[in-house]
């Protein structure tokens, strides 16, 4: 009996994450997905040697419809990131046309570079249905729907996560408590000729980096108002214009709750708007130009 009740948890467990394995990218590090029965009966036997290994099963919990936590003895407080499991269709609606990835082949062979489309928030609230709201009954069902996106986690995550917010043709930062964002337009920059010895990337940089509470919030109000330096202005949000290039520096403080799986760094990243759909979503073309440890914020 007991031996069964392991093999039914298991097999739910695995079950579960069958869809999620399915709509998404892998990479080298990633389980295989599941496609036949041999596969399954293989990915049994491996997490009941891997239970057994630890001497402990995992818990699954479900803090909401667009986060799922992890929860294990050896780590109690850690959760990890992992968005809702979207449709065929509903993942077609953030992926690139293969047309930009063509033309910016080159750029992105390098590395620390990436391309994403990122959806206008549409403003509606996914724990509820709102099929009578037309803007919404197509909206995707994770926090934003798909407005926000994180260089750090390179997933669409909610706000907590995120370091960019798109919404009502604008682009955000530092909007949540645990981080600080700084964002500035620089028009027809080349992306290409950007590097950390740029006057903007220089400037962005020596930008004020709190360490407590109180001084953070002081910051935020900075970056509302804005700060200009040779006819650039550095603030928490631009608007979003085709063909320009943007320098972002976004701080995603270490605190005691993060999942485990968020890098909490500071980073450094400058992209460009190639693309604008039909509906307001957007395509950037973007380079990670430097990441290090961020900070704990203290009392």
């Amino acid at each position: 009996m007991k031996n069964f009740t392991i093999y039914t948890v298991i097999a739910l467990f695995l079950f579960s994450s069958f869809s999620f394995a399915q709509n998404r990218d892998y990479d080298s590090g990633a389980s295989p997905p599941i496609r036949n029965d041999a596969d399954l009966k293989n990915r049994i036997r491996n997490e009941e040697q891997s239970i057994r290994n630890r001497g402990a099963s995992n818990r699954i919990r479900s803090n909401s419809v667009y986060d799922t936590g992890i929860i294990s003895r050896r780590f109690p407080r850690k959760r990890i990131i992992r968005e809702q499991p979207l449709a065929p269709n509903q993942i077609a609606k953030i992926t690139p046309a293969r047309e930009d990835f063509e033309k910016y082949s080159e750029f992105l062979d390098s590395e620390k570079t990436g391309l994403v489309k990122i959806l206008s928030d549409p403003g509606c609230n996914v724990l509820k249905l709102q099929i009578n709201d037309p803007k919404c009954s197509n909206a995707l069902p994770i926090k934003g729907s798909g407005s926000y996106y994180s260089f750090r986690t390179f997933k669409h995550s909610g706000e907590d996560w995120a370091d960019i917010h798109y919404i009502n043709n604008k682009i955000k930062v530092g909007f949540s408590d645990q981080s600080l964002g700084y964002i500035s337009d620089l028009g027809d920059t080349s992306i290409e000729s950007l590097s950390l010895k740029s006057p903007q990337v220089k400037f962005i940089r020596s930008l004020p980096r709190p360490k407590t509470y109180k001084v953070l919030e002081i910051t935020k109000n900075l970056a509302k108002t804005g700060i200009v330096k040779d006819n650039f202005t550095y603030s928490d949000q631009v608007n979003v214009e085709l063909g320009n290039t943007y320098i972002l520096r976004s701080i995603g403080y270490r605190w005691e709750d993060q999942a485990f799986n968020d890098k909490r760094v500071e980073a450094v990243v400058a992209f460009k708007v190639v693309n604008v759909g039909s509906e307001g979503e957007i395509t950037i073309l973007w380079r990670r130009l430097k990441e290090k440890k961020s900070p704990k914020l203290i009392d």
